[in-house]
């Protein structure tokens, strides 16, 4: 190939790169992975087609009830506040008018998972065994062990059979 064909095909092809990547920003085709820090909180979630994906909001706290409670409230907190802050700017370009409608989106239909770990403030035996069934329950929840899960069974019958004693259930 001589070198003015090789260059002509280089400079094509680039042109090509940036012809795609500009289609697909615009058109919000590709996943986005985004992580933004808010109110001491790292939110993290995925968006396409300008919608973020419920499901992976927050997902990387998962694994931690109360880390992904507080993970979920900032993240409502976020998109009302992006929404808020991009709909109060004027001549917004196609992108931002997008990523406005997106986040706006989110801060109506998101729902944040709202969830608290406390000792109970009774002190009978059925008090006691209901915090042993909620600690134990804390304790398997997303495990896969067995003996975790045999725990959770023993503490939250001993419960159910207190509460049917006192005619509570």
């Amino acid at each position: 190939m001589d070198p003015i064909s090789m260059l002509f095909s280089v400079y094509l092809d680039s042109i090509v790169n940036v012809t795609h990547r500009q289609l697909q920003r615009s058109l919000g085709t590709e996943l986005q992975a985004e992580q933004i820090e808010y109110g001491g909180t790292v939110v993290d979630f995925q968006h396409q087609l300008w919608q973020v994906r419920h499901p992976t909001v927050c997902a990387s706290q998962r694994g931690n009830l109360q880390a992904f409670s507080e993970c979920t409230v900032a993240a409502q907190a976020l998109f009302t506040e992006l929404c808020q802050s991009l709909t109060q700017r004027r001549n917004l370009d196609a992108y931002a008018s997008r990523t406005r409608t997106m986040y706006c989106n989110a801060a109506v239909a998101f729902r944040p998972t709202l969830a608290s770990i406390s000792a109970a403030g009774e002190s009978d035996a059925l008090a006691d065994a209901r915090r042993r069934c909620n600690t134990a329950t804390a304790a398997a929840l997303g495990s896969s062990d067995p003996r975790r899960i045999a725990e959770r069974e023993k503490a939250c019958s001993e419960l159910s059979e207190l509460r049917a004693a006192a005619g509570l259930e």
